[in-house]
């Protein structure tokens, strides 16, 4: 008596690799007190996704908020990396003694 046997795991169906859009193009938006870095392949590119990332809500499609530099590198980016750091208000000396 044949009994057959059932299949122990998946199979796999192979796949096209994970494809993402790349850049050599970095994007440095500068503010008074807080500067983002962008991979992006525009400006306004560049803008839109600083202020979609910024969790403080500024304005960074305004150039009046911020200017922007375009440095070409070396290397692949993944377009959309948003890097934004913010700099510490300056200090002012205090008057206690």
């Amino acid at each position: 008596m044949d009994i057959a046997k059932p299949k122990v795991g998946a199979e796999a169906t192979p796949t096209a690799p994970f494809a993402v859009r790349e850049t050599y193009r970095l994007y440095r938006l500068r503010a008074a007190r807080a500067v983002a870095v962008v991979a992006a392949d525009m400006d306004d590119e560049a803008r839109a996704l600083a202020a979609r990332h910024d969790l403080q809500g500024r304005d960074w499609h305004s150039p009046v908020f911020a200017s922007a530099e375009v440095e070409e590198t070396t290397e692949k980016h993944v377009l959309g990396d948003v890097v934004i750091s913010s700099a510490p208000g300056e200090l002012q000396p205090s008057n206690r003694k």
